[in-house]
């Protein structure tokens, strides 16, 4: 095979996969991102996101919900990972290696 042929075919199943995404809705996101990764087509960055649940308003109270405990979710976790710097306590040893480079200095 002609290594330019099989990039012109490669070309054109990218070009012709990227159509009938953009025409096709019967895909489950999983399939549609596998077909994506798999030829290598992207969106078009000027294409509008679309709103899941936009005429219902049960769907849409759910996804605010997800929402909004996704975004608790990682603000907790954040928390546990970043836990505030602990408060300096004195101890002994603490204070007698200063008072003894103190009385070295003088």
């Amino acid at each position: 095979m002609n290594r330019k042929n099989d990039l012109r075919e490669l070309t054109t199943t990218r070009e012709v996969l990227a159509e009938r995404l953009r025409c096709e809705t019967r895909l489950s996101g999983e399939e549609e991102k596998l077909l994506r990764m798999r030829y290598g087509c992207s969106l078009d960055p000027d294409l509008p996101l679309t709103h899941e649940g936009a005429g219902d308003p049960d769907l849409q109270a759910e996804l605010l919900l997800l929402e909004y405990s996704a975004v608790k979710a990682a603000q907790i976790a954040r928390r546990v990972s970043h836990p505030s710097a602990p408060s300096p306590q004195a101890s002994r040893e603490k204070s007698a290696i200063v008072q003894a480079l103190r009385h070295k200095h003088r």
